[in-house]
């Protein structure tokens, strides 16, 4: 089983500190065991309850709330009268008045208030009238204990805490406390001499004093609902349980063999950084020096950087004066773009003004011609000349129409041109500066070559009408003949 650092387990547990305070607990209770029906709650890995069997007692049970824990317990410690089985101290599996003596060690601390309750009851209803309990739990104001933070206690007794709370259930109660001191063991070879415990405070300190279990690391309570027997009382003296192969001091002697070991790696470590350190101030004296020359150069070069930011925002400026000049620019293009749409349109309503009334001219002149034809067929061995003359007319007037479609074409060329040119410039406005003349030029070219052309035209419609006119008159004539 893997020590999770909440039970107790001889065989996973090094410290020789935690291992006597566990196994005294147990060793004083053994004194009360004797042909006694024992339940030990919260037995953990079982070697408590091992031991306690060991001291003839009738018979023992050890109980826990671990499956894990009860099963290593049944397979590592095995008597007639030794059993595990699994249990929570807040539901005892047991009968009432089944028991002469309770251990509980270091249990009490693991659970909340109200479980606490109901775990001091079943104590009370399990336990034999004028039976003992033994029950113990660290005191949290112990200078030995204060420091310790355990992740697994819940509610935690300071002494006079622990005894109020114990009393409550228990009125007949003698607290004792236990704490890891040091000793000098003076022996004798023959095992029938007496022995005697001395207190160095006696001997060397002007003001000694008792062991006091409000100043010791556990509080031990030995307590029962009724009047507790005296020959139990008589067995409740104070007990030492001693270091005799001094695994205690052999434990700390390695520990200070390893302390020395990390004080040298320590020194060493100082002395490599202090060689490093001085390798550094040198290096920052070199990084000194060079931030002298660096900051040396900086203050020359500062007076060219002025010089640049100047010229900077003199060409910021400029910059900002182009901006607003091609806008201005892409401004008059746009107006000139719009006025020649403007006029393209005036253009072409103009001209199709004009072709309609060409139509109709070429309706009414042809209808004249057919009446005149006709006429001409009458008289046709007498009007040839006359005839010949109209068909010449004819022609003229057909060129005219020729001439003004022509015109309409080239003016559809002329449009399209314009509106790729204007494509172009857009796409092309990085040049707008060097074409702008060319197009305007172009442009002023343009206009004149439709105003050619409309003249043109109206000088064409004009000797139309002329000769229209002169086909009247010829017409009039030859009917007055």
């Amino acid at each position: 089983m893997k020590y999770s650092g909440e039970r107790y387990i001889p065989d996973s547990i090094k410290s020789s500190i935690i291992s006597f305070e566990h196994w005294h607990r147990y060793h004083f209770a053994s004194a009360l065991v004797e042909d006694k029906v024992v339940l030990d709650v919260a037995c953990g890995a079982g070697y408590g309850s091992h031991l306690l069997a060991q001291r003839q007692s009738k018979q023992v049970c050890g109980v826990d709330i671990s499956s894990e824990t009860v099963e290593y317990a049944q397979h590592k410690y095995q008597l007639e009268h030794l059993s595990f089985r699994q249990g929570d101290v807040c539901a005892l599996p047991f009968e009432d008045n089944t028991f002469d003596v309770i251990t509980s060690f270091e249990t009490i601390e693991h659970i909340d208030e109200t479980q606490q309750i109901k775990a001091m009851g079943e104590f009370q209803r399990v336990l034999k009238p004028g039976g003992v309990l033994l029950i113990s739990t660290p005191n949290l104001n112990s200078g030995l204990y204060k420091e310790v933070d355990n992740e697994f206690h819940i509610k935690e007794f300071s002494a006079r805490e622990f005894v109020r709370f114990v009393e409550n259930y228990f009125p007949e109660c003698v607290i004792m406390g236990q704490s890891f001191v040091s000793a000098s063991v003076i022996s004798s070879a023959d095992a029938t001499s007496g022995q005697s415990v001395l207190s160095v405070e006696e001997q060397c300190f002007e003001r000694p004093g008792p062991f006091h279990a409000e100043s010791a690391k556990f509080s031990i309570a030995v307590c029962s609902q009724h009047s507790m027997a005296e020959e139990v009382r008589q067995k409740l003296h104070s007990t030492i349980m001693v270091d005799s192969q001094n695994h205690f001091f052999a434990e700390y002697d390695d520990y200070i063999e390893s302390l020395k070991f990390h004080i040298q790696q320590k020194e060493k470590a100082v002395e490599e950084a202090t060689t490093y350190t001085n390798s550094l101030e040198q290096e920052n004296t070199k990084l000194q020096q060079h931030l002298s020359d660096v900051s040396s150069s900086f203050a020359e070069r500062e007076g060219d950087t002025q010089a640049l930011r100047a010229e900077n925002e003199q060409l910021r400026n400029q910059l900002q004066q182009k901006e607003a000049e091609l806008k201005k620019t892409q401004q008059v293009l746009t107006d000139e773009t719009a006025n020649m749409s403007e006029a393209y349109a005036s253009l072409r309503k103009a001209f199709d003004d004009k072709e309609g009334e060409l139509g109709n001219f070429k309706r009414d002149y042809e209808e004249q011609f057919a009446a005149l034809a006709k006429l001409l067929e009458q008289k046709d061995s007498e009007a040839s000349a006359v005839i010949e003359g109209f068909q010449a007319e004819v022609i003229k007037v057909q060129n005219t129409y020729e001439a003004l479609n022509q015109a309409f074409e080239s003016k559809s060329v002329h449009e399209k041109k314009l509106y790729d040119l204007v494509a172009q410039k857009d796409q092309e406005l990085s040049a707008l500066h060097i074409e702008l003349d060319r197009v305007l030029g172009e442009h002023q070219r343009y206009v004149e070559q439709v105003n050619m052309a409309q003249t043109e035209a109206a000088n064409q419609q004009n000797a139309a009408e002329a000769s229209g006119n002169e086909g009247s008159q010829n017409e009039e004539q030859f009917k007055r003949e």
